[in-house]
């Protein structure tokens, strides 16, 4: 009985993970303008216009900060301005902040992380859950993919997917269980594919 206890205990406590084909994902309409095939080089024509776009986001988030920064500390020198118009500016710092928070620090991190929540214009409107993975190729370059790593719960056979592993865990993904989130969570090593 000892035997078959640890056992069980140990088919509850590890899971393994399987990555979805580049191929099986459904891209969105600007993925398919950067990734051919579900793929993009990072040093290719493609990947630096990519790279050009995320510099230019992260610039124009900051000018739309500091521009609405100085509109609100010199509205009592401009009599000129209407409420409407202040009210405008404003307006563009939850932009410059929604596109800083799910552009240009997920594609960010992904050199760092390697495995990163694909960032929301990357996956269809039908896809629920897609990840960008990036890995050396057979000739040491840089491919970012359009994946996604799931695996079955082994507690209440659920389906597993990545979610950010913060503030309530240390690593930045982990595997959370769709039916129980909080509870049914495991760590996550892409070169491995499992998770305890």
């Amino acid at each position: 009985d000892g035997d078959t206890e640890d056992e069980y205990a140990e088919n509850l406590n590890s899971i393994t993970y399987e990555r979805k084909a580049a191929s099986e994902i459904k891209p969105s309409l600007f993925t398919r303008l950067f990734f051919k095939k579900g793929e993009l080089k990072i040093l290719s024509f493609r990947g630096v216009l990519l790279m050009i776009l995320l510099m230019l986001s992260f610039l124009v988030d900051i000018f739309i900060a500091i521009f609405s920064l100085l509109v609100i500390l010199l509205l009592s020198d401009l009599p000129r301005f209407k409420l409407w118009q202040v009210m405008l500016f404003v307006a563009f710092i939850p932009v410059a902040y929604l596109n800083w928070r799910y552009f240009f620090m997920p594609l960010y991190r992904l050199p760092y992380y390697r495995v990163v929540k694909a960032p929301m214009f990357f996956a269809n409107i039908n896809v629920v859950n897609a990840d960008i993975e990036m890995y050396w190729d057979k000739d040491k370059l840089n491919i970012a993919r359009v994946t996604e790593f799931t695996a079955t719960c082994p507690i209440c056979s659920g389906l597993i997917e990545l979610g950010n592993g913060k503030p309530d865990q240390k690593q930045p993904l982990v595997g959370r269980c769709r039916e129980s989130p909080h509870a049914h969570v495991y760590s996550f090593d892409r070169m491995t594919m499992r998770g305890y």
